[in-house]
Parts: structure tokens; C-alpha cells; sequence
């Protein structure tokens, strides 16, 4: 009997060691993975993405503004970076057949995302409710209340684009 309970204790710690063994070396992976995106500075492909968008609300006020959520998931077995400045990733929103802004025209830093093999990364991708001004960017009239559509792309990646998004501005 205590060489049967000594027997399943051993096996119990081997497993359990075997187990923290594997978690440590799956996030040294990680970590190898992410310095190696780093230094390779491997560019996403269209290929490589897929691209899903959300509004994070059904409806917006004008004191919040609007924030749809893009989220890229890189489908291929190695990290690679896509850009998630304005003039990369092109956020338009429409009413209608009207065009009522477009990220296109604004120059801001990139901030490239890193995304590791087979995973997904989500950014927030706001609007001040402002139509396009004549500095190409969100400095025009603030929109009225109505139902608007958004629409992102990745013009230097075709057909790279998110399923368009409806909400409502109060």
C-alpha cells in the first residue's frame, strides 16, 4: 500500500512538473516570437490577415464619439507587423451614398501592431463625428444624429478590407 501511494505521488509530481515545463517553454516561445517580429520587421500580407470590425456601442452621442474595433488576426506561422496609422489602415464613414470622412488624407504616426503567429491583436480606431476638412483630415462640421456606416481598409494590402459596420449618432 505505501509503495502504491509513493508510486502515484511520483507520477503525480513528474506530470505536474511536466506541465510547468511545458507552460515555461511556451512562453519562452512567445517571447522568441515576439523579438523575432521585432527584429525582422516582417510586413503583414493580405494573405496573411483577416480583418474583422465592430463598433464598440450600437449607438454614439457627440460627446463620445464613435470607436469601432478592428481586430487583425495573422493566419500565417510567422509574426509579421501591419501598420495601424490613418493613411495605412483607412477608416470611411458614409450616410447614404455621401462620403462623410476619411482617414486618407491625415498624416499620424504609425503605430505598427505586432501579430504573432496564428493570433489576433485589436485596436480601437476612433472618429470626432467631424466630416473631412480642407486639411484632408476630421476638422469639418461635426455630423448631424442619423445612421452611419463604417468602412475599413488597407488600400496597400487589396482586397484586405473589414466587413463594413453600422451605428446610430444620437
Amino acid at each position: 500500500m505505501a509503495l502504491s501511494l509513493i508510486a502515484v505521488l511520483v507520477w503525480g509530481g513528474i506530470t505536474v512538473f511536466t506541465g510547468i515545463a511545458k507552460a515555461a517553454a511556451d512562453h519562452q516561445n512567445k517571447k522568441e516570437q515576439e523579438a523575432s517580429a521585432l527584429d525582422i520587421g516582417r510586413d503583414c500580407l493580405a494573405s496573411d490577415l483577416t480583418l474583422v470590425s465592430a463598433p464598440s456601442a450600437p449607438s454614439f452621442s457627440a460627446a463620445t464619439g464613435v470607436h469601432i474595433t478592428l481586430t487583425a488576426t495573422n493566419l500565417s506561422a510567422t509574426p509579421c507587423k501591419v501598420s495601424t496609422a490613418p493613411m495605412a489602415r483607412v477608416l470611411s464613414i458614409t450616410s447614404g451614398s455621401d462620403l462623410i470622412y476619411s482617414s486618407a488624407g491625415c498624416d499620424v504616426e504609425d503605430s505598427g501592431l505586432v501579430l504573432l503567429a496564428q493570433e489576433a491583436a485589436s485596436v480601437d480606431v476612433p472618429w470626432n463625428l467631424r466630416r473631412t476638412g480642407a486639411d484632408g483630415c476630421a476638422s469639418g462640421d461635426v455630423v448631424s444624429p442619423g445612421y452611419y456606416v463604417a468602412h475599413i481598409s488597407y488600400p496597400s494590402l487589396p482586397p484586405l478590407a473589414a466587413t463594413d459596420v453600422g451605428f446610430y449618432i444620437q
